[in-house]
């Protein structure tokens, strides 16, 4: 039994494999958020990776609440039989979601 966690890193693989990413609504889109600046100063910088945070938690939350058929196509992605995600709620409880 192989069991995928959905950190940070594997949604960042995810959201980078373009043609998979268009697949799920959650990941479409979100590449150029997070892609690193040239240049900042220290202020722009925080707030550059205050709003990559809140992101990452608004695509947890997403994924957690897709259909069963794209939860499944993210298994076949990732290979594996189980996939848990840790996210936060709207009411501020973290949850861990097994699929």
């Amino acid at each position: 039994m192989s069991l995928a966690v959905i950190d940070d890193s594997v949604i960042m693989t995810l959201i980078n494999d373009t043609a998979f990413a268009m697949t799920i609504p959650c990941l479409a889109g979100k590449k150029e958020i997070f892609q690193a600046a040239k240049t900042a100063c220290g202020t722009c910088k925080r707030k550059r990776q205050q709003k990559q945070r809140e992101a990452m938690a608004k695509i947890k939350t997403c994924i957690a609440n897709l259909s069963a058929d794209l939860k499944l196509a993210i298994k076949k992605k990732l290979n594996a039989e189980k996939v848990r995600i840790v996210y936060t709620n709207l009411a501020g409880q973290v949850v861990q979601l097994t699929f």
